[in-house]
């Protein structure tokens, strides 16, 4: 997986402030793509658990966006 990025995109519900839905994104030709479904399921259900508190301003949208670029070293 080394020099492969997989980013997680999250979106935050705003009036509760869970995490109600967990995106994988990653090219199919990298090794991300052999990983199997379960793993990411995995991931997605300790993520979706996850409480934020928001700011005012949070609470106003709809919903709040946040994204990370991980690459293993």
């Amino acid at each position: 997986m080394k020099g492969f990025e997989l980013i997680i995109i999250t979106c935050t519900d705003s009036e509760t402030g869970r995490i109600s839905e967990v995106i994988f994104d990653f090219p199919n030709f990298t090794p991300y793509a052999t990983v199997p479904v379960s793993v990411y399921r995995e991931i997605e259900t300790k993520l979706t658990g996850l409480k934020y508190t928001l700011t005012p301003l949070a609470k106003t949208l709809n919903y709040v966006y946040q994204w990370w670029p991980i690459e293993p070293k």
